[in-house]
């Protein structure tokens, strides 16, 4: 493999939580008699939670509570609508069973995150998580990040994030790390893929050394 390490974020990159959460929201806005298109609702979220609440807010002016609701509206979908990503358990297995170590880092509380590991049966996989709940600075800080590192004294040049926003990309780099994107778009990362048949390619395009 060409890392030894790899440090993942969770929702969008492990599983695929954005169609859940934007059909919930698309839900709760038409409780309200308010119509918004899906796919509208799912780029934004893509993008980001606050980026989504600030667009609905300016343009709904909806109250604080209800605002608060649609941002924890995921907690409201069932779990078998989350699932992981297509492939992503083979490359977890193929990490351990070639010597790696997957670790996540995640703006979700631990409780949220350990749900779908255990729902899932992932959590194995995993040597660690550092959560919302450790009260490091949200990305695009890299605390998270150096965290990690200085935990597991851990080699940065051999040390892969994988995220699929900016910001991940953002932290991690601020870290020193190697960088890897799951998604579309002009992003300046060291790996940039669509599918995860094609990241298990990518992380073994050379060997690190041990």
């Amino acid at each position: 493999m060409k890392y030894k390490n790899y440090i993942w974020d969770f929702g969008g990159t492990l599983f695929d939580t954005y169609p859940a959460f934007s059909k919930k929201v698309v839900e709760i806005l038409r409780d309200k008699k308010i119509e918004e298109d899906y796919e509208t609702i799912l780029k934004m979220a893509k993008k980001s939670k606050s980026h989504l609440i600030d667009y609905l807010n300016e343009k709904y002016t909806l109250s604080d509570r209800e605002l608060k609701y649609i941002r924890k509206c995921e907690k409201y979908t069932s779990l078998n609508s989350r699932s992981p990503f297509e492939g992503i358990e083979e490359i977890l297995n193929y990490i351990i069973s070639n010597g790696g170590k997957n670790f996540i880092y995640t703006h979700r509380t631990f409780h949220s995150a350990m749900e779908l590991l255990y729902h899932y049966k992932m959590f194995d996989y995993f040597e660690d998580i550092v959560s919302k709940d450790v009260g490091l600075e949200r990305k695009p800080d890299s605390e998270g990040f150096e965290y990690i590192i200085d935990k597991y004294d851990l080699e940065k040049n051999k040390t892969l994030s994988i995220g699929d926003r900016v910001i991940d990309v953002e932290s991690s780099k601020g870290a020193g790390l190697q960088t890897a994107f799951f998604g579309e778009g002009v992003v300046s990362a060291d790996i940039v893929f669509q599918d995860f048949s094609d990241f298990m390619k990518l992380i073994n395009e050379g060997d690190y050394n041990d």
